[in-house]
């Protein structure tokens, strides 16, 4: 089967990952063994259960591009649009959100806020 054409649009890394690999009639597990990472690493990646990896992270979109026949810029440029697209929607890194659930804050949001996990900002009474 040829490389895969450029994207047009930006999907969810997931989902791009879970089209090739049924478009080579792969598994999971073959990227993983492919791009030398956990089984279950790449289980959650392709089942969108993992936030995508920094888009300049060359030494694993190399190796998923070439497993799965992709245009070299197409693995970037989604996780680029998806890590964008949670920032946007105000959502927590998921090292922000561990350290919420760590120290027990009743909300994510309220520990997260303006990116300052677990400071609060000073009182205007006093």
């Amino acid at each position: 089967m040829p490389a895969a054409l450029p994207l047009k649009d930006p999907v969810k890394v997931g989902q791009l990952l879970r089209r090739r690999l049924r478009e080579l009639k792969r598994t999971p597990r073959e990227l993983a063994e492919a791009v030398q990472v956990t089984e279950d690493y790449m289980a959650d990646l392709v089942a969108g259960r993992r936030r995508p990896p920094a888009p300049g992270r060359s030494d694993l979109y190399a190796p998923m591009t070439k497993f799965l026949r992709l245009h070299r810029n197409d693995l970037p440029t989604c996780a680029r649009a998806e890590r964008a697209a949670a920032e946007a929607a105000g959502r927590p890194t998921p090292r922000c959100a561990a350290r919420c659930w760590s120290c027990a804050h009743p909300s994510v949001s309220a520990c997260c806020s303006g990116g300052s996990h677990g400071r609060r900002a000073p009182s205007s009474s006093g």
